[in-house]
């Protein structure tokens, strides 16, 4: 197991715990509109699994993890990115590292309101990512002045390559129309 010795994991766990009832509302709401099952549940994972294989939840269906992030709705306005850490000043493996192996099945990031809203948020299917090399592009780091640095990956890279299942603006079956209604 890792051992967490970077402060700034309470502060963010802190701050995405505090958007759990709105990430459980919208994935049960996207797990319908896909398959027309109602009856999945959603759980937190334990804090081990969240450390080391960076997954937050569970859906109760076979091959059924998922990694949830928030961000300020703030940064979706000014970047309209998909930010993962990709190192961390402990050396220990990081959100990237974890999600490039194969760490959960699909990817919840969403920005949140101070009213603990998701208004905007994209569901990301992790094996496509992986399979179209995503993650394996050459991308700068950008630091987050706590000691670790993260990449983004463009929200439109991600329509692109076909890795987005659904979105807060929902999918249209024109997913240019999709993704123009949705980065306004």
């Amino acid at each position: 197991m890792v051992e967490i010795t970077d402060s700034s994991y309470s502060k963010y766990k802190s701050f995405a715990d505090k958007y759990h009832s709105s990430i459980k509302k919208i994935i049960k709401q996207i797990f319908y509109e896909q398959t027309r099952i109602f009856n999945i549940e959603v759980e937190i994972t334990t804090e081990s699994i969240d450390i080391n294989e960076s997954t937050d939840y569970q859906i109760i269906i076979p091959n059924g993890r998922f990694s949830a992030r928030i961000r300020k709705i703030k940064y979706f306005l000014k970047y309209k990115d998909w930010t993962i850490r990709s190192r961390v000043k402990s050396g220990n493996k990081t959100e990237l590292d974890k999600l490039k192996e194969g760490a959960s099945r699909w990817y919840f990031y969403g920005w949140g309101t101070k009213r603990y809203n998701i208004p905007k948020w994209v569901f990301l299917d992790l094996e496509e990512v992986r399979k179209k090399g995503i993650f394996d592009k050459k991308r700068s780091e950008i630091s987050n002045g706590d000691g670790s640095w993260f990449i983004a990956i463009p929200i439109k890279e991600l329509f692109k390559n076909n890795c987005i299942i659904q979105t807060s603006e929902r999918l249209l079956v024109d997913k240019n129309q999709c993704l123009d209604k949705f980065i306004k």
